[in-house]
């Protein structure tokens, strides 16, 4: 029976090919929706604290999709779920016209729910596809390429105005050209053996993946209030606000482009000096980035740094949770490890906005550098974490 499992399972990273390139397009549109929401929010003057709340809104809704996407992508397949989601991104992007907080708040609620279901399409499809010696891999590479649909997107932004109809115009391009992909690409159906299997008991799986669930928590919390209040941060230090999105290009270029490297590493050695290594330069770069004064080298050189070593730990994490838990369902892990991460986006955003209106915009970085040093003292003192085993040959 084993044998037969492992028959089945995809052993190459160019059979993901479709779940890679659809990623990139539909994180291409959530990204233009993500910046171009805080620009026009900075250029309104709207308060950091009602931001704040939108994006926590925009996450509520992300973490909703945890939950709808299992039961839909195992009844809908692959195919009809993801492109249920077209008209889900393009409503959130359509609200931004308005400058109704209620409609943004509504809107990107439902672009949140969108994004939610697309990461358990992705999740589960990757990680119950990929050889466990190549899924830490085929997870960074997957995230690698949601991060470059983003990076792609503020890039554009740099030479669109983020804050015209046609920066919203291409949004709903790029998610359009996502749903035409997974239309026509081939497919795999949902494992069927995952049906058959007891449903993941949530303190089973704390218990068992306890310290890689909370390095998803802090992965999510460090982008959280990165996405949504880093245009804040570079107002002040300076940039004008169509110069803004050069900060989200630099920081996904760091972090884009270490990932897969990253994921690679920890399958082929003990993960637990290089998470730390990661851990401690995330503090260093956030703490040198609260006393970065204007628009200069550092601070483009400590934002890159800062990506490279706190934005990239979520498929570290989760797929040190994969390895933890090869008894459960992957729709089940999936659904652990999402929630762990969208927990954190949702409280992590009123928080921060209100720290930031409270005490100053340099909270931003500073709270990302206490989360690190907490990461550190976590891995440290936590539980001896599990490590993949890699095979020759591949």
């Amino acid at each position: 029976m084993t044998a037969l499992h492992d028959a089945t399972q995809t052993k190459r990273l160019v059979d993901l090919w479709p779940v890679f390139v659809w990623m990139f397009f539909f994180m291409m549109s959530n990204g233009i929706g993500m910046t171009v929401m805080p620009v026009l929010a900075v250029i309104n003057h709207m308060p950091n604290s009602l931001l704040g709340t939108i994006g926590s809104i925009y996450f509520a809704g992300m973490f909703l999709g945890y939950f709808i996407g299992p039961p839909l992508v195992r009844k809908s397949g692959y195919r009809l779920s993801g492109l249920l989601l077209l008209p889900l991104m393009c409503l959130g992007l359509v609200v931004l016209l308005s400058d109704n907080a209620y409609l943004w708040a509504a809107g990107r609620s439902l672009a949140g729910l969108g994004i939610g279901i697309s990461y358990i399409i992705a999740e589960s499809w990757v990680a119950g596809r990929a050889h466990h010696s190549i899924r830490m891999t085929a997870l960074s590479i997957y995230i690698a390429a949601a991060m470059l649909g983003i990076l792609g997107a503020q890039a554009l932004l740099t030479f669109v105005d983020p804050a015209s109809v046609l920066a919203l115009v291409l949004g709903g391009a790029m998610v359009f050209v996502a749903s035409l992909l997974i239309g026509l690409a081939p497919l795999p159906a949902t494992e069927p053996h995952q049906k058959d299997k007891q449903a993941g008991h949530a303190l089973r799986i704390l218990r068992k993946a306890s310290v890689p669930l909370a390095g998803v928590f802090i992965s999510g919390l460090l982008f959280s209030i990165f996405v949504t209040f880093y245009p804040a941060y570079g107002a002040d230090r300076g940039l004008a606000a169509d110069l803004v999105p050069i900060i989200g290009v630099v920081v996904m270029a760091g972090a884009t482009f270490m990932q897969p490297l990253l994921g690679r590493v920890l399958e082929r050695r003990n993960p637990i000096v290089l998470l730390v290594g990661l851990a401690a330069l995330s503090a260093f770069a956030a703490c040198g980035l609260v006393f970065t004064t204007g628009a200069g080298f550092w601070l483009y050189a400590l934002v890159a740094l800062w990506g490279a070593s706190a934005l990239t730990t979520y498929p570290l994490y989760g797929g040190l949770a994969y390895s933890a838990l090869t008894d459960e369902s992957v729709f089940d892990v999936a659904r652990a490890i999402l929630v762990s991460y969208g927990v954190a986006e949702i409280i992590a955003p009123p928080l921060m906005g209100m720290a930031i209106d409270t005490w100053g915009v340099d909270w931003l970085f500073g709270g990302a550098a206490v989360s690190g040093l907490l990461l550190v003292g976590l891995l440290v003192f936590g539980v001896r974490m599990p490590r993949s085993r890699p095979e020759s040959g591949l």
